[in-house]
């Protein structure tokens, strides 16, 4: 069975998620007026979204695939704004959730920006399943695998990490990493639930990064 059906499960799941989200706001709001109050340190770590990376960190050399089976290296990142996201196909949740968020934004970013999907399960997520798994999305999201020690520098460059756990639930980042057109990490989006906030928060670090 392909990719499709889960997608599909997937995408329901997040449609009844937002509607639950409008609601369930409203009594949040409602509990937080009766709520003792927190420290507004707390409340600005809590709303937090956006982690500027000060100074930007070099990705440096890059040596993996794409779902196509092409070389992905560093010149694939320069010239181009990214949004990084570190996943893996059998991933039940986060992974699909998080994908199905970007779609919309591929269909509004300019032709100089890409988001880009990389495997931290690599002994499962060859380049025939990153491939599968990609086109279930969009056509402009690129697959990106490769071999363990190549991916595993490649993460800890944008300071993430690769998978840890068993079974089919594996432990990654649920952030989006971006990287600017000189391959530096520029920003960490936390918690992408939004395609106008990743949409609105690119747009910040194209601005900074300048």
């Amino acid at each position: 069975m392909g990719f499709a059906p889960l997608i599909t499960l997937v995408v329901r799941r997040w449609q009844l998620w937002l509607g639950c989200a409008l609601v369930g706001g409203a009594a949040a709001a409602l509990w937080t007026s009766r709520a003792p109050a927190r420290s507004s340190d707390a409340l600005d770590a809590a709303r937090r979204t956006y982690v500027a990376m000060d100074p930007p960190r070099p990705l440096g050399a890059v040596a993996l695939l794409d779902h196509r089976g092409e070389a992905f290296d560093a010149a694939r990142l320069r010239g181009h704004f990214s949004l990084v996201f570190l996943g893996y196909t059998r991933c039940p949740d986060v992974c699909p959730t998080t994908l199905t968020v970007l779609a919309p934004v591929l269909d509004r970013l300019p032709e100089d920006a890409q988001v880009i999907f990389v495997s931290v399960d690599p002994e499962h997520d060859d380049v025939a399943r990153m491939q599968e798994y990609v086109a279930a999305f969009h056509p402009r999201l690129v697959g990106v695998t490769g071999e363990r020690a190549a991916l595993e520098s490649f993460t800890a460059a944008l300071g993430g990490r690769m998978a840890v756990g068993e079974g089919a639930r594996l432990d990654h980042p649920t952030s989006l990493f971006v990287v600017d057109d000189r391959a530096r990490v520029v920003a960490t989006l936390l918690r992408p639930s939004s395609p106008s906030r990743v949409l609105r928060e690119l747009a910040r670090a194209r601005r900074e990064s300048r």
